[in-house]
């Protein structure tokens, strides 16, 4: 019951920043001492039947506390939990709080466990409100906190603000609470809102807030979530992703409908007056600084448009195929292999990008979709990348490794077989199915 019951709290923790997830861990396993060597002991002595009814109603309590923390609407749960919360310890006091010693025990438990709880809600408990995802908050310079935070909670930006404040006093923030401009998103946490303030780092790169586009995202991805953490339009970004004049400043007009593939996977800070149209600009011109200008890729087109989308689409496959980016090189040398035989790439990552409800399990009959982009009837390259590829994967391109494979399957942990007969591909594929 107990690790259950720790197992439960550290999947709660799963979402909170790794920083503090150390800290919270530590006070979890302490209480875990304490119930494991002082209190589980004496509950040994219960009853059968006492034990596994208070087990029972305790399961309930962890139950909905599950339920309080996954909704917005918590008050309904928090008199659920407070029924089966006492519900459980009123059998506790009458099996097992009879001796002073045992009383002891129960009471410093309860203290412990209402204390947790007060902290997790005081620092993680989730700011929501109706309507925009993000508000912009101005900090004027000489603002306390409880200045502060009258002003986030006029701005219904925070629920509680007594909650805020300690929230800033527990992580010592008060005097460190940086004057500035800030775009605060639905949804964060006290701490969170504390580290947003505090960070000099945001301050002096301003801007809403910082963005992470990971190798391999596509265009759709990229807009859904511009959408989702800074409420752009979806539909605009795709719309602005087909700017002629951009795709001509590559020499491809004509060529691609979009600029998928060119706009660069990085970090980025996003400007206050950014909109859809800005940020596409802002990936597209990291792309021409990244890979553009590069003087090794510049060595490998040529300042030939084809070869520079031919590069960027080989890039993208290898991006696909694998997180591995010692495999980019191998990967890379196993297509340009099959592209010089004459053999059709059968990418599965080129088959995905074509369908509709993607990534999915691919089914024999996606293998038959009619498709340019379907390189398992198709011979060459697909028109156009199916994704924004990073530079390590762009370099292996240029840079692929010299050998004889044809071939390669996935093993369990992510990495690849590769094989240079077909008979040995099969034999691979049987073996790694076999061991699974």
């Amino acid at each position: 019951m107990i690790s259950k019951t720790l197992n439960i709290i550290r999947n709660l923790l799963s979402a909170i920043n790794q920083k503090t997830k150390p800290i919270l861990n530590s006070f979890i396993n302490y209480i875990n001492i304490i119930i494991t060597n002082r209190i589980l002991p004496f509950l040994k002595k219960f009853s059968k039947n006492s034990f596994n009814f208070t087990k029972t109603n305790l399961q309930k309590l962890l139950d909905f506390i599950k339920n309080y923390f996954r909704k917005e609407n918590f008050q309904l749960y928090k008199k659920k939990i407070s029924y089966y919360f006492f519900y459980a310890f009123a059998d506790f006091y009458h099996s097992f709080c009879k001796r002073k010693k045992n009383l002891i025990l129960f009471i410093t438990a309860v203290i412990l466990i209402i204390f947790w709880s007060i902290f997790f809600n005081i620092l993680f408990f989730r700011n929501t409100w109706e309507g925009v995802k993000i508000k912009k908050v101005v900090l004027q310079p000489g603002m306390n906190v409880d200045e502060i935070s009258k002003l986030l909670f006029e701005k219904n930006i925070i629920t509680k603000s007594t909650e805020f404040k300690l929230a800033v006093r527990i992580l010592g923030k008060q005097n460190q609470l940086y004057a500035g401009t800030y775009y605060v998103k639905k949804g964060m946490s006290n701490l969170e809102l504390a580290k947003l303030f505090s960070s000099p780092d945001y301050f002096s790169l301003g801007g809403k807030g910082k963005i992470t586009f990971p190798e391999g995202y596509r265009i759709k991805q990229m807009a859904a979530l511009l959408q989702r953490d800074f409420d752009m339009s979806e539909e605009k970004f795709l719309k602005e992703t087909e700017n002629d004049s951009l795709i001509n400043l590559i020499g491809l007009s004509g060529k691609i409908k979009n600029l998928e593939g060119f706009l660069f996977p990085d970090t980025y800070i996003i400007p206050n007056d950014a909109d859809e149209q800005k940020m596409v600009k802002i990936l597209f011109d990291n792309f021409l600084s990244q890979v553009y200008y590069n003087q090794e890729i510049q060595e490998y087109t040529q300042e030939n448009p084809q070869r520079l989308l031919n590069l960027i689409i080989l890039a993208s496959i290898v991006q696909a195929e694998t997180a591995i980016p010692e495999e980019y090189p191998i990967i890379a040398g196993v297509y340009l292999n099959r592209l010089k035989k004459n053999i059709k790439l059968q990418a599965d990552p080129t088959i995905q990008y074509i369908l509709p409800d993607g990534p999915r399990r691919l089914l024999n009959k996606d293998y038959k979709i009619d498709s340019p982009y379907n390189t398992y009837i198709h011979n060459g390259l697909p028109p156009g990348p199916i994704n924004n590829p990073g530079l390590e994967a762009i370099r292996a391109c240029i840079n692929p490794a010299e050998h004889d494979y044809y071939f390669f399957v996935a093993k369990k942990d992510k990495s690849h077989k590769f094989s240079k007969t077909y008979e040995e591909h099969l034999q691979a594929i049987n073996e790694i199915r076999g061991n699974q």
